[in-house]
């Protein structure tokens, strides 16, 4: 995806509400949760972690280095009278945090967040829990074989830093769909092209391939390997 776009956030939160990411990922998450407890999302992009979570907890801290994706999460957030979000315009590990935390959740974090001085700076914050999610065994997306691999940290990489810090988790593999609906053809297209980096007619073409009739017009599937690492510092 070339960065965050008011449409692209718009295509992000519809998948968040139609496919399987993040809600099987949350079915793990929030059984662990108490009510009093002050969650810290480290790179929550558009915020389906945050929007899902603030109902369930006094305070989310939702921080990202764009404010794109912030100014989207506030409007999100007033629509939905959710007055337990703040938002947090920094770069991990370069973040002030001034008030205690509890759980910190972390999903795909990229840059800074996953090097040795991110994940030591989440450690530092002793929390009760820490939730890792990161990119498992790669499959090309959107059924894409040409797909170009963006460099990433992905959970072997993420885990063999956890191993040199001497820090005990819990790691589980979950596959999901973490697909794309859009209203039609065109829209599958131009979706398409814009997060695999492709011609609008190669894109069309692999539209037409995989997309599938969906309640809301089509949907377009996206296999996706993640694992959930879990830390109880």
């Amino acid at each position: 995806m070339k960065g965050w776009s008011a449409k692209a956030i718009d295509w992000y939160l519809r998948a968040g509400e139609r496919s399987q990411y993040p809600r099987l990922i949350l079915a793990q998450i929030l059984p662990r949760l108490n009510k009093g407890d002050t969650v810290l999302d480290i790179g929550c992009g558009p915020g389906v972690y945050a929007l899902a979570l603030a109902p369930l907890v006094i305070k989310v801290l939702a921080l990202d280095k764009d404010p794109v994706v912030l100014d989207s999460l506030t409007r999100q957030a007033d629509s939905r009278s959710l007055g337990n979000i703040a938002c947090l315009p920094y770069v991990w590990p370069h973040s002030p945090i001034e008030e205690q935390v509890d759980v910190i959740i972390c999903a795909l974090g990229s840059g800074e967040i996953m090097t040795r001085d991110g994940l030591m700076a989440m450690l530092a914050l002793e929390t009760r829990l820490i939730f890792l999610v990161a990119p498992g065994q790669y499959l090309p997306p959107f059924g894409w074989q040409w797909h170009r691999l963006r460099p990433a940290a992905n959970a072997e990489a993420t885990l063999a830093l956890l191993d040199q810090l001497n820090v005990c988790y819990s790691a589980q593999a979950i596959s999901l769909d973490f697909g794309q609906p859009v209203r039609d053809m065109d829209e599958a297209a131009e979706f398409l092209a814009n997060f695999l980096d492709i011609p609008l007619s190669l894109a069309g073409k692999q539209a037409q391939a995989i997309a599938l009739p969906h309640a809301h017009g089509l949907y377009l599937p996206n296999r996706r390997n993640l694992t959930l690492i879990i830390l109880e510092p």
